[in-house]
């Protein structure tokens, strides 16, 4: 086991180790519309996850680098 000291003086010792397992999200857009979805469980769950989330980002960049043209009615 490891004692860890803080700075005030009080001592904490670890005695459980959590390991992730599996993880899950969900890709919205601000009007609420789901772009994506992701639910993995299984091995280098945490190297899995990160490749993910980084291929996320590229999608929703390249989306965001074309933008649509902006429709407004006499209402609006």
């Amino acid at each position: 086991m490891q004692v860890c000291r803080r700075p005030e003086g009080h001592y904490t010792e670890k005695t459980e180790w959590h390991q992730a397992f599996g993880y899950s999200y969900l890709v919205m857009r601000s009007e609420g519309k789901v772009m994506g979805s992701k639910v993995y469980r299984g091995k280098n769950v945490v190297e899995n996850f990160l490749n993910n989330i980084l291929q996320e980002e590229v999608e929703i960049r390249e989306i965001l680098a074309t933008p649509k043209p902006l429709v407004m009615t006499a209402e609006d």
